[in-house]
């Protein structure tokens, strides 16, 4: 199971990477709440093998970039990255919103330590 958990949190980690070069961001700072991603990433461990296909893609990303740090918080920091990725897991068909933001979301706002 914790190589599903690292292999899914290192893939958030890419992709986000790959959204902020599209977006043309030039510097980023990636945080997560899962200290052994952020370890390997920063060459403190050694790679699982079953995530090691996404580490080195995530190293491939860095060099995008002019400045690159990975950074790990406690969970209850991060409610709604969390609150997103728990959403889209179960499916939810809604993946964009114009006007307004659905009330689940809306509710980890108010329990996320990091916005204040």
């Amino acid at each position: 199971m914790m190589g599903f958990v690292l292999c899914a949190e290192a893939g958030a980690w890419r992709a986000a990477m790959e959204f902020a070069h599209a977006l043309g961001i030039r510097t980023i700072m990636v945080e997560g709440d899962t200290q052994q991603v952020v370890r390997i990433l920063n060459r403190d461990i050694l790679c699982l093998t079953d995530v090691e296909v996404i580490i080195e893609d995530i190293r491939g990303l860095v060099r995008r970039f002019e400045s690159c740090l990975f950074r790990c918080m406690r969970r209850s920091a991060n409610v709604v990255a969390d609150t997103l990725a728990s959403h889209d897991v179960r499916g939810s068909s809604s993946k964009t919103w114009e006007a307004r933001s659905p009330s689940w979301l809306l509710r980890s706002l108010g329990r996320d330590e990091h916005l204040f």
